[in-house]
């Protein structure tokens, strides 16, 4: 098909390549391709020049960046440093990327959307984010698009894993240490493993090896578990699918508003996510949030 990029030999540049979608996708993507794995410790990305330089030298056919800046209620206060991660050094990959012909795929949140009714947010919706966070990822999204024609950006909710930081590492490290923990059960969403990521990210990267990737292929994805969570939710599934818990009855649950747990950012309460356009155009499916949960919870202290 006229104008259609195919990925040839040349490598994949992965910045975050130790984070938690990074590390599944270096080993994921390493597996059939050549990647240039660069973690946060060989790349400072408050660091223009040295972001130019690490594109121009490997010379990629994809770059991929997982890295961001997550600390979500920090921003309130340090939004310098956010927007620069968030904003601006996507801004510069994309464009370095564009000037040498290669794809962008870069990552984004459901905090863009301010979390309206109960309908999952389509990839067309109108972002309206409540948080300093949620405004540089959204600025990130505009940037990254008017930078490279050809680039994807994935936005989805809640990722975890059993390593770095996240929500069922803090809570099933909270439960061997308190009686009773309030969570949330008005923000609704669908958590995802870092690792299923990982796999529509290769899946992606697949597609465009095979077919080249299109002019129709560009934009927005929403890519999510099925199904939707409260955090009380969730929290309930993790503790019942953890053995030293269900033994030791470690903690008691107790469902809250997010008005009873103010924090310096403010969340959206639905964080659903259409991922339409993610099964029809590319045949990413993720399962139920549930059944996903269930997955890593069996291999939860093996790797």
């Amino acid at each position: 098909m006229p104008g259609a990029m195919r990925v040839g030999e040349r490598p994949v540049l992965l910045i975050g390549a130790k984070g938690q979608v990074g590390r599944h996708l270096t080993a994921l993507l390493s597996a059939t391709r050549p990647v240039v794995a660069i973690s946060r410790a060989d790349l400072d990305l408050r660091d223009e020049s040295r972001i130019r330089e690490t594109v121009r030298r490997y010379a990629p056919s994809i770059v991929i960046n997982t890295a961001a800046y997550t600390q979500v209620d920090d921003a309130e206060k340090d939004e310098a440093t956010c927007w620069a991660v968030n904003a601006r050094a996507p801004e510069i990959l994309a464009a370095e990327a564009a000037a040498i012909g290669a794809l962008t795929i870069d990552f984004s949140t459901n905090y863009v959307f301010a979390g309206e009714g109960v309908a999952g947010y389509r990839e067309s919706d109108t972002v309206r984010p409540l948080s300093v966070y949620g405004r540089s990822k959204a600025e990130g999204e505009r940037r990254i698009a008017a930078a490279n024609p050809r680039h994807i950006v994935i936005r989805t909710h809640g990722i975890y894993d059993a390593r770095g930081s996240n929500f069922l590492r803090r809570i099933l490290t909270l439960a061997r240490e308190r009686e009773e923990l309030r969570v949330v059960d008005d923000q609704v969403g669908a958590p995802t493993p870092a690792v299923l990521i990982a796999e529509a990210v290769v899946q992606l990267v697949n597609n465009a090896s095979a077919r080249g990737w299109h002019d129709d292929d560009s934009g927005i994805l929403h890519v999510a578990t099925s199904g939707d969570a409260s955090w009380y939710d969730f929290a309930c599934r993790a503790l019942a699918l953890d053995p030293l818990c269900a033994q030791q009855r470690c903690t008691v649950l107790r469902p809250i508003p997010s008005t009873e747990f103010v924090t310096p950012a403010q969340r959206p309460l639905n964080g659903r996510l259409d991922t339409s356009r993610a099964r029809m155009q590319f045949g990413i499916t993720l399962p139920a949030w549930d059944e996903a949960l269930e997955v890593v919870m069996k291999h939860w202290g093996t790797e």
